[in-house]
């Protein structure tokens, strides 16, 4: 089997780019070292060091793990070696976790700037698995650490990474690179990691968001998805116990359950990142590792539909990253862009590409609140894009000038209720006969169920006509919606 997809479109002559994304190397993920003994290796001023060792509550108490703190001192600095030494029947591949390393409120890692605080050597520690491990505190934080060491700490399982290494907005951008080389399998929450990290500009390809997903894997559960919004059927309504009765759909029985609550895959142990909302905000210069505004393919696999994926790339001008097809749109997925107005998904500004050409699903999404919000460069088609979950989608494509798609497939396979469309296409650049389309759209959905839109949210301004095949729907949705839609009228 081959798929193979056009992207990236950004030599002289307008030649799309053949991209074959069932080749391994395309999806290829960090594998972390698991070893029974290590040291872990750090440096201040001596007048820093309190003899508080970088370590989670309870190190000298956990029957699995022992640490052996040492010290040296030279010419004013102190030298702290942290030893480690599991017990020989530990097994790192079982849920049980032992206390790790944990630097935050730790009084030589809080005044960064004073202590001259470096890192020289993780040795695969056992990274503790509460949240802000490695954050620092105030406005710049880690800004005045020192990251000499070229290995990285063991992530545990269940291991939560909110707060992860923020904020440090005037750190050097050789402090990020180390974090390129996590493996993040253990993971199970980003939440606001790296945030307001202004210099990272690293490769994030290795990370594993979902759980060692292959592209066979991950494409059959987008044809299950697809099919199952095709034959009309909402894949949130169902699980394992109720799936749909079709015989059209039973080739897909074994596929779509594992989508349901814990990511495509769930023999292997690994967990699913459950959020990913703010990771990475403010991290200005972050281009995956590119030359600003480079086109380049982000390999970061989403495949649950209890994932959030809100406001990731926020603040970060110089991105012009792609999502990895099939893109699985998550539960929520919100405002990804903020900041980078000519996002296109990898294409130059302005340029048209089929979401579903290019494997895009929302079969999955219930609230995609802004999903390409001012995004001036978005020039994608929705033919053929359903999402019969849909709750809120208010400022989809607000401001979108270049986005001109017929949306009638995605509003006919609404299926919720009090659904929030509030500005949905204000000021963006459908053209009479697809804002038309629209609006006839529109109209038969609310015919379907009268409940469908919530009349609080419920607006749209536009500069635009629509023409006479539109002209009864666009009066009746004025009667039911008084006052609420602005257009330039009838053609």
């Amino acid at each position: 089997m081959v798929f193979s997809g056009m992207i990236l479109n950004t030599n002289k002559n307008n030649t799309p780019v053949s991209t074959n994304y069932l080749d391994p190397n395309m999806y290829s993920r960090n594998v972390q070292t698991f070893q029974y003994s290590g040291t872990f290796i750090m440096s201040m001023n001596d007048a820093s060091w309190d003899g508080i060792p970088p370590l989670s509550n309870g190190y000298d108490t956990n029957s699995n793990i022992t640490y052996t703190i040492t010290t040296s001192s030279s010419g004013g600095t102190t030298t702290v070696y942290v030893a480690y030494q599991y017990i020989n029947t530990f097994d790192p591949t079982s849920n049980t976790t032992v206390p790790g390393l944990r630097l935050n409120g730790k009084s030589y890692f809080v005044d960064n700037i004073n202590s001259n605080f470096t890192i020289i050597q993780f040795d695969y520690i056992p990274l503790d698995t509460n949240p802000s491990q490695l954050r620092g505190d105030g406005t710049d934080g880690l800004s005045y650490i020192t990251i000499l060491a070229n290995d990285q700490p063991y992530i545990q399982k269940n291991t939560n990474l909110d707060g992860f290494y923020k904020p440090g907005k005037t750190m050097p951008k050789e402090n990020y690179e180390w974090v390129g080389r996590l493996d993040t399998t253990n993971c199970i929450r980003l939440h606001t990691a790296f945030y307001n990290a202004y210099r990272n500009n690293t490769n994030l390809n290795g990370w594993n968001v979902n759980n060692d997903v292959t592209m066979e894997t991950l494409l059959a559960a987008y044809n299950a998805l697809e099919k199952m919004v095709e034959l009309g059927y909402n894949p949130d309504s169902y699980n394992d116990q109720n799936f749909p009765d079709v015989p059209e759909l039973q080739i897909y029985r074994d596929i779509y359950p594992n989508i349901s609550t814990n990511g495509v895959t769930t023999t292997g142990g690994a967990n699913m990142i459950q959020s990913c909302n703010d990771v990475l905000r403010n991290n200005t210069d972050w281009n995956n590792g590119r030359d600003p505004y480079v086109p380049n393919l982000l390999t970061w696999v989403f495949c649950n539909k209890n994932q959030i994926l809100g406001r990731p790339f926020v603040g970060i001008p110089t991105a012009n990253i792609a999502f990895m097809e099939p893109f699985l749109a998550p539960k929520t997925i919100r405002q990804p862009f903020t900041s980078y107005n000519n996002w296109n998904n990898g294409f130059e500004p302005g340029e048209y590409w089929s979401l579903k050409d290019h494997k895009w699903s929302l079969a999955m999404c219930n609230s995609w609140i802004g999903l390409f919000d001012s995004k001036t460069g978005f020039a994608g088609d929705f033919a053929g894009i359903r999402a019969p979950g849909t709750q809120n989608c208010n400022t989809a494509f607000r401001n979108c000038s270049n986005f001109n798609s017929d949306l009638t497939d995605m509003i006919l396979s609404w299926q919720s209720t009090n659904i929030n469309i509030q500005n949905m296409i204000t000021g963006s650049g459908l053209s009479v006969e697809n804002y038309s389309k629209f609006l006839i759209a529109i109209k038969q959905s609310y015919d379907n169920n009268n409940s469908r839109f919530n009349y609080d949210y419920f607006s749209w301004n536009i500069n635009q006509y629509y023409n006479s095949s539109a002209s009864s729907a666009r009066n009746a949705l004025e009667a039911a919606f008084p006052g609420k839609i602005t257009d330039l009228g009838l053609q």
